[in-house]
């Protein structure tokens, strides 16, 4: 099994998005606040997105292991794929980290605390993280305070013989490649313009034909719809787009900018 820190999830989203490398350098010179790494994946839409395309296309090559808090959450629905929590009590990591970094118990406590509320935070407020609270979320939960490395990699290669396959490993495949590129094409309508929508727009397949995408969501205007749609078509990668927004009229004050009128 190849194996995929969340390190290099995180390196390919530099490689591809100028915005997410500018906003890695505006906190590198002290710009902005700092947070988790997955935090970073969760302060734009379009950020969102990106890292819902890398998880997917990594997970399509198929025999990986992901390690990652987020990563969970984006390849729960799918079958043939194994969902792991490891976990350890509190005073365990702070020692550990205490031990890695040779720092005070006072430092290495509020570090690790602090770390578990902004984790804590980023999966009440993003959607992504629905019905992933929780061991039941899981196949296997491991505690590294009371199971030996050896022991764990025990675990995870019985949890895998047993693990059921896909019933169509090909199709499978296929269907995750679908996928990321629909949030590729995504992350680019969600960059163009983050007004576009009354929440952020999103693109699916089209599970009648697979050489087309669906754009989804809600517009303030017929010009923001074809905005939309050239920004989904100049990504798609020749796939069709096919629109299903819909526009909905709110009252003046509740309209973004640009579509204000001035009084007549």
């Amino acid at each position: 099994l190849t194996f995929i820190p969340f390190s290099q999830v995180y390196g390919l989203a530099l490689e591809r998005n100028e915005k997410f490398r500018r906003r890695k350098d505006d906190l590198a010179e002290g710009r902005g606040d700092i947070d988790i790494w997955e935090g970073h994946f969760f302060s734009h839409p379009s950020f969102t997105s990106l890292f819902e395309s890398i998880v997917l296309e990594l997970a399509g090559r198929g025999d990986v292991i992901m390690v990652g808090a987020a990563i969970q959450a984006v390849l729960r629905p799918f079958p043939g794929i194994g969902l792991v929590y490891v976990h350890a009590p509190l005073e365990v990591r702070v020692k550990r980290f205490m031990d890695l970094n040779q720092i005070t118990l006072m430092e290495a406590n509020q570090t690790i605390k602090w770390w578990d509320q902004r984790r804590r935070a980023l999966f009440e407020i993003s959607s992504i993280f629905e019905n992933t609270a929780g061991f039941d979320a899981y196949d296997l939960t491991i505690n590294t305070d009371r199971v030996s490395i050896s022991a764990a990699s025990r675990l995870l290669q019985t949890m895998l013989q047993e693990l059921p396959a896909p019933p169509d490993p090909s199709a499978w495949q296929a269907r995750l490649k679908r996928l990321a590129l629909a949030r590729r094409v995504e992350c680019s309508v969600r960059e163009a313009g983050a007004a576009l929508g009354l929440a952020p727009l999103e693109v699916h397949p089209d599970e009648d034909d697979e050489k087309a995408l669906k754009l989804t969501g809600f517009v303030h205007s017929a010009d923001d719809e074809a905005e939309a749609l050239r920004q989904a078509r100049n990504s798609s990668e020749g796939h069709e787009i096919k629109s299903y927004l819909k526009l909905l009229q709110l009252h003046g004050d509740l309209m973004p900018p640009h579509c204000w009128k001035e009084d007549q």
